[in-house]
């Protein structure tokens, strides 16, 4: 639930970084290189304690906007509707008997209080949880669904409030027009309907929103708005997992707009602690559990050297500058015979396996035995520990199923927190920050504020999750803007030729990223398309690496290709092919991806008309996502990610633009021997060596080209198929691929 606008707040965001499990002020289990810390003698190192100088968050999953006086507040999850049912009976199997009453009352009072400070906040204290005051709830619910094991809906029950929030009455709505905020001051509202079948998807989630069946009209939404301008309030606390650019739900997606809020990024952005089979590290249980963690030996030694002078950890990989090469830590394993077969082991224990002290004394012992000189880990103030076996302690919170996914996920929100997440939303000094950085390396410090590691890596990672979407983010005037929208989306306007609502690029901005390269200027060949400075170190220029990351999404920054993928200076042109359909995959994996020898042009518009009785994938752009990648991301020679795809039905038409160009390929799914007909408009062609000649010769204006033999397609700039020192040529060539 994105607040896109200066209009709305995010209320809770959960934390993303390495060690986000781990509250403030615990000693760290990973370091800033996501590296086990080596602490065993005659190492020095000490673990580091979490902080808000590293910590990271996700987008918000819960926001509050405001509408004229009124506000609009979206929670994204509809078990929060249990809570209100029964405030200490809804996280597991929770639900109500046939007198009404909670079936489980074991809960502690956090979510009860969390609700009743909403409920407060939303009516303006109308109503109090004091027993002294009363509220009319007006609703569109009719049932409440409490979360349990499997995917399952789970128990239900009639929406109402427990008798815990005393005097708040629930009137039954299907309209909203002239609707008086003294006489009902809170809606609580869903803006579909919930998807309660799933067929056979194992990935489908429950009480999703079916945003097929809206339960909003535009008329409405138009009611709603008008209420809460007059000063009312509405409540959704509903799970949408879609892109919301379905026509049926226009009318939610406005609703959440004039609020500036948004819940179109179809993904969760909650992590749960780690968890599940017992080979993964750095888990916990909801019980203690007993673990031997360790690196695994290269060439019979360990992949770091304790320095005999310093104490200090050197790791090979930093030594040799091979990031391919970085460790990744494991739970230590052995074999065994079990009836004949070898059964792999792994050195852990989980407490809740063994009822008396000497059933957990043999199983550790056992492990210990397994490993001549393994010792069981002496410092108790740490459990993190590497090469011994590890006492961790567990989290109280119940595990279920073969995973040992925790039933739910405890979120910290001390005033420490709080002050992080803040910070971490805080998207005008952020990218202000960035870009001070940024010019301080372009002007060789002459301008600009060099950030230390510590924050460069905190405020990169921040704004990523914030820039690496198709958020339409905007300005509004006349509102407050503690989180930096006028500043934030000046900044995106300089990169998308104003393409935002809101703050326009100033004259003085704009100048200074045309004067130091990071936008080309109008008197370029280029003018107003970004700079990607090839090659782009982010610790370097974490501004300009940010903007190319979201070009992706954001077609309104275009990107110069010249130096990748490369440039077309010819129009498009019509095309029609005949491609082979026919899937039978030797392999799960395995596909019948075909080339087409043709290009899309970056930023240009493409359309491919299909005459194919199947469905078919089409792709452009084949390559890597470097997102992320330690060896890529401090010399990027392109872009992270490239790849396009796109549905395209039976005997239907897709249009689209891609933002940097790519090679075509269609993907069919055809059980049976058979080709289509497509016709490809807006396309230019690529030199193609198919069946021993060229389909398209050399010199096509596609700056990449594509030698298709009977097992293997080898794409390449096409200046690489000249093939002049390959001895036999492209012919010999393809035979040998």
């Amino acid at each position: 639930v994105v607040n896109i606008s200066n209009a709305a707040f995010p209320i809770l965001m959960a934390r993303n970084d390495k060690n986000y499990w781990l509250a403030f002020g615990e000693k760290r289990a990973w370091d800033k290189n996501e590296l086990a810390y080596i602490t065993e003698a005659p190492s020095i190192v000490r673990p580091e304690n979490v902080t808000r100088e590293t910590a990271t968050f996700n987008l918000p999953f819960i926001s509050l906007g405001q509408v004229g006086d009124g506000k609009l507040m979206v929670i994204g999850n509809p078990h929060y509707n249990s809570i209100l049912r029964c405030p200490n009976g809804y996280s597991w199997n929770g639900g109500v008997n046939k007198d009404g009453q909670c079936t489980l009352n074991s809960d502690p009072d956090d979510m009860k209080n969390f609700m009743e400070n909403v409920l407060r906040y939303l009516s303006n204290d109308r109503w109090l949880p004091d027993a002294k005051s009363s509220m009319t709830v007006g609703t569109n619910l009719e049932t409440v669904y409490f979360k349990k094991h499997g995917q399952v809906l789970g128990n239900s029950a009639p929406f109402a409030f427990h008798k815990d929030f005393t005097g708040i009455t629930v009137k039954p709505m299907t309209s909203y027009g002239n609707l008086n905020p003294d006489e009902v001051p809170l809606l609580i509202l869903n803006g579909f309907e919930y998807v309660t079948q799933w067929g056979s998807d194992p990935y489908s989630i429950p009480l999703r929103a079916d945003t097929s069946k809206p339960k909003l009209t535009q008329q409405d939404v138009t009611d709603l708005i008008a209420y809460m301008n007059k000063g009312g309030s509405v409540l959704i606390m509903e799970n949408v997992m879609s892109n919301l650019k379905e026509e049926s739900a226009s009318g939610f997606v406005r609703l959440l707009d004039a609020a500036g809020l948004s819940m179109a990024l179809n993904k969760s952005v909650v992590n749960n602690d780690p968890q599940g089979y017992p080979d993964r590290v750095r888990q916990r249980r909801s019980t203690p559990i007993w673990v031997y963690e360790r690196y695994p030996a290269v060439d019979g030694k360990p992949p770091y050297t304790i320095d005999d002078t310093t104490k200090e950890v050197i790791w090979k990989y930093q030594q040799e500058n091979k990031p391919d090469d970085k460790p990744k830590l494991e739970v230590a394993s052995w074999q065994e015979e079990v009836e004949g077969k070898q059964v792999t082991q792994f050195a852990f224990i989980d407490e809740a396996d063994h009822k008396t002290p000497e059933s957990l004394a043999a199983a550790k012992q056992r492990i210990l035995d397994a490993f001549p000189g393994l010792e069981v880990c002496k410092d108790s103030d740490y459990h993190y520990e590497v090469n011994c076996l590890e006492y961790r302690p567990g989290t109280d919170v119940p595990v279920t199923g073969g995973m040992y996914v925790p039933q739910y996920t405890q979120l910290d929100l001390s005033a420490d927190t709080a002050k992080a997440m803040l910070q971490a939303a805080d998207l005008g000094t952020n990218i202000q920050r960035l870009y001070q950085h940024e010019l301080y390396f372009r002007t060789n410090g002459r301008q600009g504020e060099r950030l230390n590691s510590v924050d460069l890596e905190r405020l990169y990672q921040n704004m990523s999750v914030w820039l690496w979407n198709e958020t339409k983010y905007r300005y509004e005037e006349g509102k407050e803007d503690e989180l930096g929208f006028k500043t934030f989306t000046e900044f995106l306007n300089c990169y998308t030729n104003n393409a935002y609502v809101g703050t326009q690029c100033s004259a003085e901005l704009k100048k200074s990223l045309i004067d130091n390269k990071m936008i080309y200027g109008e008197e370029s060949s280029k003018a107003g398309m970004m700079n990607p400075s090839y090659p782009l170190n982010y610790m370097e220029k974490p501004l300009t690496r940010l903007m190319l990351g979201r070009s992706w999404w954001d077609l309104n920054i275009k990107v110069d290709v010249e130096k990748y993928p490369g440039v077309v200076n010819t129009n498009g042109e019509t095309v029609t092919q005949n491609i082979n359909l026919y899937s039978a995959p030797t392999k799960w994996f395995a596909g019948n991806m075909q080339s087409t020898g043709l290009w899309a042009p970056a930023q240009q518009e493409v359309s491919i008309e299909s005459k194919s009785t199947v469905p078919v994938t089409v792709t452009v752009a084949l390559a890597d996502d470097l997102t992320g990648r330690e060896k890529h991301e401090v010399s990027l020679n392109r872009p992270p990610r490239v790849t396009k795809t796109y549905d395209l039905k039976a005997n239907d038409k897709v249009t689209f633009k891609v933002p940097y160009g790519g090679l075509i390929y269609i993907k069919g799914d055809s059980k049976e021997v058979q080709s289509a007909d497509f016709t490809f408009t807006g396309v230019v062609k690529a030199p193609f060596y198919k069946d021993g000649k060229w389909q398209h010769d050399l010199n096509s204006p596609a700056p990449l080209g594509e030698l298709e033999s009977a097992s293997f397609v080898y794409t390449t700039p096409k200046k690489n198929l000249n093939a002049s020192n390959y001895t036999g040529g492209l012919e010999q060539f393809a035979n040998d691929l």
